[in-house]
Parts: structure tokens; sequence; C-alpha cells
């Protein structure tokens, strides 16, 4: 029979058991999961993305999204790269591990409300999506993630706040720790690519990100320190240089390789499990005041750091810590760039402040227009930049004058 499908080929799959070309789990598509869904294509490849339909499960069941929701992610993932988008489930499993794994039709192959929707979604928004699906999504952003460091972090998770097992096979505390780095890109709508340190281009970007790299390649940093003092723009995160590509400990001052880069030394650290150290901004004057007021705090870990040519941009600010007082976040200029070096992994409030004055000194446009609202840009294959907005939240929300409805989809010209 017939069955939803998307793609400016109409690729479909229509198969009593295993709907998916590949997995869906985390474990193979690790930067996929979530809000911080990011996909990749350059020049005619397919990208494949799995969006999951239904209830999900292989022992028990949990949330029920809306049916308006799962349409909702169908947008959300074309805006975001995908090409080619494959439901998961088209009919539900009548017997095996995927019994649990509801999808589009239940197992008395019936139209459901799930179906409607996605049905009316694509007759809706087909014409615009297609005219930039399978376009390039432009990005000055990027997160570096370092696949050896991952497989590293998944053995020696270095904190319990770092220690997440959903279960006895995965260990996803990287996959969590590089999704809180890509969230302020989001909430700031600033469109943003997602590469190895293999793969990376570094000239494409204005802003690189570099979370958790302990295992330092000497030619890599190298690369990004000449990228830097060329008007690059640079976020370190704590046990940067720890370690040698051989995972031997480093003989150096840490941050090892990134000492001169960053500015800083770091004598002395701390795993801080499930905790968290409260923490005072100084990126602003505004700030300062508002962490002041408001408990601003940082998570998992603390390198206590002492500043060599870097500026101070946040201190520990805790009464129940020996090294409060000391410095937590640095900026330091590098030739015509800037280095941050991020001691701790912030919270949620933390990361909503310092992104504001780290995305302004890169001179990185960047928009808040509420919880649960998204933008991304896009250009579409007549040259036209468009912008996507999507309501993840199930009330109205108004945007730039325009209202989206609730779990709702825009794509308006301009940016």
């Amino acid at each position: 029979g017939s069955k939803p499908e998307w793609g400016p080929r109409k690729y479909g799959f229509d198969h009593s058991y295993g709907s998916l070309a590949g997995g869906v789990g985390p474990w193979n598509h690790r930067y996929k999961v979530g809000p911080y869904t990011q996909t990749w294509h350059r020049d005619d490849v397919l990208i494949e993305d799995g969006q999951v339909t239904g209830i999900q499960g292989h022992t028990q069941l949990g949330h029920l999204p809306p049916p308006e929701q799962v349409a909702l992610w169908t947008n959300q993932a074309i805006a975001r790269g995908a090409n080619a988008i494959f439901y998961f489930r088209w009919r539900t499993a009548p017997f095996g591990q995927e019994q649990l794994c509801y999808g589009i039709r239940d197992t008395d192959n019936t139209e459901t409300e799930r179906e409607r929707h996605i049905i009316k979604n694509m007759q809706n928004l087909s014409p615009i999506l297609e005219t930039f699906a399978s376009e390039p999504v432009p990005a000055k952003v990027c997160l570096v993630y370092d696949r050896d460091t991952s497989r590293l972090v998944r053995e020696q998770p270095l904190s319990l706040g770092m220690d997440m097992r959903p279960a006895p096979y995965m260990q996803v505390g990287y996959d969590a720790e590089l999704a809180r780095w890509f969230a302020p890109y989001v909430i700031y709508n600033v469109n943003s690519d997602i590469k190895s340190t293999r793969s990376v281009n570094l000239d494409q970007y204005k802003l690189i990100a570099l979370p958790l790299y302990e295992l330092t390649d000497e030619t890599f940093v190298q690369k990004l320190s000449s990228w830097v003092a060329q008007g690059g723009h640079l976020i370190l995160g704590w046990r940067s240089g720890a370690r040698t590509r051989d995972n031997w400990n480093t003989d150096l001052v840490l941050p090892g390789l990134f000492r001169e880069l960053a500015g800083i030394r770091v004598p002395s650290f701390e795993a801080l499990g499930k905790s968290a150290v409260r923490l005072r901004l100084h990126d602003s004057a505004s700030h300062q005041l508002i962490s002041s007021v408001i408990a601003c705090k940082g998570e998992v870990w603390a390198d206590i750091l002492e500043p060599e040519t870097a500026t101070v941009m946040a201190h520990y600010w805790d009464n129940n810590k020996h090294y409060s007082g000391k410095a937590a976040i640095t900026c330091n200029k590098y030739g015509k760039g800037l280095v941050w070096y991020l001691g701790t992994s912030p919270d949620p409030k933390t990361t909503f402040f310092l992104y504001q004055s780290i995305l302004k000194r890169a001179r990185i446009k960047g928009r808040f227009f509420g919880l649960g609202v998204e933008a991304i840009q896009r250009t579409t294959r007549e040259g036209k930049t468009v912008t996507v907005l999507l309501n993840h939240t199930p009330k109205k929300k108004r945007v730039s004058g325009k209202t989206i409805p609730p779990w709702g989809t825009l794509v308006i010209e301009g940016d």
C-alpha cells in the first residue's frame, strides 16, 4: 500500500518489519537526537534521517507525542539539512523485538490521526520545503568533536555528572555534554554545523566550539592557532589538552598544547559529580549584577584557572568551595582572534547569559524569540533567503509580526 514519504526522489519503504534504512539509536545517530538535530549533505548525496512517529520501546513504553508535533519534527529535520525522511515505523510490527515500536499505523493497518497529520503537513508545506531541502545549510559556527576522545570518555567519564547509562550497553555522557554545547546556538537561532576534528575545514567558520578535547593532536592545535591568529574565534572546554594522541597524560602544564592559545594555566581541578558550583559572571556589568542575584552555576567539572594573558569572564563564587574567587571562564586575545576557555559546564542560565557575550564579540548575529521557538535560515535553489519558524509548544507564538500556531511551522522570506 501507499505510505507517507518525503524527499526530492520520494524514497520510501513498505515492509511489515524493519522500515528504516539504518538504526535510530543514539549509538549510531549520535548528533541527531532530541531538539539538537543536525544533518549534513554536501553535493548530491542522500542523507537519511529517521523519525520516530509513535510510542517507542522494547520492554517499556513512554511519552506519546501529539500528532501535530510528529509533523513538526519532519519540518525541523528538513530545515536542519535532511533531504529525505523515513518514518519509523510505517506499520507496527506484529511480533519480534519491535512489537512496542508503534509507528504511523498500528497492527490493524487502518489510518491513524498521526498519518492524517503527516499527509496534511506534506501537502501544505512540500512545495516550499522542496525549494531548499537539497541545498547546503549555511553556517558560520561549528561544534567540533573528536571520535577518539568520545571513546575515551565512554570508558573514563571523569565525573559522575558524565556517567549516564540509559541502558547497560550505553554510555551517553559525552553525547549529553555535546548537546549542552550545541544548545546555545539553538537558543539564539544561529545556524551551526557539527564536524569531527578530522573533517572540519576551519576556514569556513567564524566560531569553533571544541569541548572535551583530551587526546590532543599537535598538528590540529597548530591549525587552530593559525586560524585564530587570522581572526577566528575558538571556545575550548575543560580538560582540553590533558593527554597525547597515545592517551598518555601530558607532561606539560595544563591545558597542555593549548596553554599559549588560551592564555591560562590549570594547576588544579575538581570533579563536581552530580553537584554544582556557583559562578559570578564578569563578561558585562549587567551580567555581573544579574549573576549576583540569579544563581548561575557550573556543573560536572571545575578547572581552577590561573590567567596568564587571558581576561576573567567568570569566577567561582561559592563559600562551600576553597577555590571560591578563582577564575572559571576566561577569554584570551590571540592575534586577531579570541579564545574562550570554559573551566566548567555552564548550567542553562549561565549558558544563556554567557553566549550573549560570546556571539556578540564573535560578530555573529543571535536572536532569541522565546522558549520553544526555533528559527533556521536556509537558501533556496533560486538563491533567496528564507527563515523556517518552528513552534515547539502547545500554545500560539508571535514572532516578527507573524502568529505561529501550536506545534506549527511558518516559512517566511528574508532573515
